[in-house]
């Protein structure tokens, strides 16, 4: 079983490749897909231009909702593949299969049989492949055609089923991706709405702005919101939390709660804040000369990256009592 990625010459030369086979090999299986139009077919293009006895011919159309929600595209391309495999390896005497596609990612799931949405389509791939591969000296390959190559057998197919009339229906979006979808809005509007609240956030969080002057709100997605800037240094990353949550073994820290450990700056100041870390220590280079706090997380790791100290545990070893 292959997956192959082309351009156009690529595509070309492998296009040669399949030709040559279907005269070295008795039964082979061309066939085409689309998810943008939920169609697939079993192209007759060596029937059609070569005459070839021996190439079966197959046309399968098949009639989905016309959905323009995108996380459905894969399904539709993992059903039109899954109809187009279940077919072929149920032709006659066929030892080859050559699947045309645009969607690598359908193709590579259709033979995942683990749990995601349109899991039914795999299990229904991998037992006919299962069956199929029994005999042995069989093959199957997976070929992206991107759509706009518009190339013969693909687009043919692509401009054939456009003509179709869409077909509606009342749970179109009904899916295991499109539920995890939901879902996941639903917790990060939440979660956005939550953060608006000083009580939830804490009132010393250091809030940060976007480039396009909003503030920074609440995300898992690559590596969260603020984290995410970090990557794997795990010291900037501590003293990045430090700072924006305002738990971190600095003066003013430790005398709102009580801890047994001095509130003087090793500059001289009696109470070392973060503001003074940021806009007045004269241990620490501030933020590009300006005497201000950070705006951008850009600019906070920036900071933090070029003093060391800033937010750092002040003796090595294991932190006072009270501070995590």
């Amino acid at each position: 079983m292959f997956f192959r990625a082309l351009g156009l010459s690529g595509l070309s030369k492998l296009f040669q490749e399949v030709l040559l086979n279907t005269f070295t090999n008795d039964h082979p299986n061309i066939l085409t897909t689309d998810e943008g139009i939920y169609f697939t077919a079993a192209y007759d293009f060596f029937l059609q231009e070569h005459h070839h006895p021996l190439v079966q011919e197959l046309l399968t159309l098949l009639s989905l909702p016309f959905l323009h929600a995108w996380d459905l595209m894969l399904l539709a391309e993992l059903y039109a593949i899954c109809a187009a495999i279940v077919k072929a390896c149920s032709l006659p005497d066929v030892n080859s299969i050559t699947l045309f596609t645009d969607s690598i990612a359908s193709a590579r799931r259709a033979v995942n049989p683990s749990v995601h949405s349109g899991q039914g389509h795999s299990l229904a791939v991998c037992r006919a492949l299962e069956q199929w591969f029994a005999n042995g000296g069989r093959s199957v390959t997976f070929v992206m055609v991107h759509s706009r190559f518009e190339w013969g057998p693909h687009h043919e197919a692509h401009e054939f089923i456009r003509g179709l009339p869409p077909v509606g229906g009342r749970h179109m979006a009904t899916s295991l991706d499109s539920l995890r979808k939901k879902a996941t809005t639903t917790c990060l509007d939440s979660w956005s709405t939550m953060f608006q609240n000083e009580k939830y956030r804490g009132h010393n969080f250091l809030l940060l702005q976007n480039l396009d002057g909003g503030i920074v709100q609440p995300t898992y997605a690559k590596g969260g919101s603020w984290l995410g800037e970090v990557g794997g240094r795990l010291s900037v990353a501590t003293r990045m939390c430090r700072s924006i949550l305002g738990h971190a073994p600095i003066g003013s820290y430790f005398q709102r709660f009580n801890i047994d450990e001095s509130h003087w700056c090793e500059c001289g100041v009696p109470l070392q804040t973060r503001d003074h870390i940021f806009v007045a220590c004269k241990k620490h280079k501030l933020l590009h000369g300006d005497c201000r706090v950070p705006k951008y997380i850009g600019e906070l790791w920036y900071f933090l990256d070029t003093n060391p100290k800033a937010f750092a545990q002040r003796t090595p070893g294991p932190p006072p009592e009270g501070v995590g």
